[in-house]
């Protein structure tokens, strides 16, 4: 799969913009605000779901927190339809990075990719990028439920009937799902980094990365 990111592959993003600006950034998932602040600076507007209220409260009281953030309480599969139907217009990258991990909310339900998806499929030419690819690759240790995560086949089976004239690929632990007219920037951006990702040299550092983020789970 090549290099893992800690975070949103922002290069990558940054890319995408260039070649065409897009309106709207939506993550699942806010945290401690790192992905949304940062895709404040790049984007129109951008709206976080976040299911823990503590959490997201105490991100957006944030000093430094940008103007242009809407910050979203509850779980991502509820409040993502409504977003669709009532306030989203315009281009839209999601980014989606809700599900549960130790030191957040969600365990009851630690996966609702599926559920997002769905919701999803209304926007036109939406771009997608699905983090933590990794976690769907097999069975997942304690103290997750595995019974919670779809596995990857399963995902590529519903991207394939939401989302038919879209290519989706697996990049640095990120799954990508991406209208083919932003084809072109995916594939040069994989041939110029080629050599990065997958050069010996970088091996026992990759391994590092790895098992670093298993116990960031």
């Amino acid at each position: 799969m090549g290099i893992v990111n800690f975070s949103i592959p922002k290069d990558l993003v940054l890319k995408i913009l260039d070649f065409k600006e897009i309106d709207n950034f939506i993550e699942t998932g806010t945290y401690k605000g790192a992905t949304s602040f940062w895709a404040a600076q790049h984007f129109k507007k951008v709206y976080t779901i976040e299911i823990n209220e503590e959490i997201s409260k105490e991100t957006a009281s944030k000093v430094d927190c940008p103007k242009n953030i809407e910050f979203l309480i509850g779980n991502s599969k509820d409040v993502l339809p409504e977003l669709v139907d009532n306030k989203l217009s315009g281009t839209c990258f999601f980014w989606l990075d809700g599900h549960w991990c130790m030191g957040a909310g969600g365990k009851e339900e630690e996966c609702p990719l599926i559920d997002e998806l769905e919701a999803i499929k209304l926007i036109q030419n939406a771009i997608i990028f699905i983090d933590d690819a990794r976690c769907f690759l097999g069975p997942l240790p304690p103290p997750h439920d595995s019974s919670h995560w779809p596995r990857i086949d399963q995902i590529f089976i519903k991207i394939s009937q939401l989302f038919p004239d879209h290519r989706f690929t697996i990049q640095d632990d990120v799954i990508m799902v991406i209208p083919l007219e932003y084809m072109a920037v995916l594939d040069e951006d994989w041939k110029s980094k080629f050599q990065v990702r997958f050069s010996t040299k970088k091996k026992l550092s990759f391994l590092g990365r790895i098992t670093k983020k298993i116990k960031s789970l």
